[in-house]
């Protein structure tokens, strides 16, 4: 079940670079950055209630590089969060 959720995560992650990558590239794009940061913001709020979730109602034992891994999705999703936040504010200026 970890497997499968740790998968789904790093595909969530990619897909996020891969879009985020290529919205930064744009010139001119502000309601696509707003658009993809909402999406992001859903993403992390997801990603934070599956993990939550996991390590609190299941019995299940979690490794601790389980969840190291799980702690730096969420710290790079978090980090791509903030860079569109930057990215917008100074387009904003």
């Amino acid at each position: 079940m970890h497997v499968i959720i740790l998968n789904e995560i790093c595909e969530v992650l990619g897909n996020i670079r891969t879009n985020v990558m290529a919205l930064e590239q744009s010139p001119d794009n502000r309601k696509e950055l707003e658009a993809e940061l909402q999406r992001l913001r859903q993403d992390l709020a997801d990603l934070e209630e599956t993990i939550g979730f996991n390590l609190l109602n299941t019995s299940a034992h979690i490794s601790g590089r389980q969840v190291r891994k799980d702690e730096e999705s969420l710290s790079a999703l978090r980090e791509r969060i903030a860079g569109i936040t930057r990215l917008l504010q100074a387009r904003q200026q």
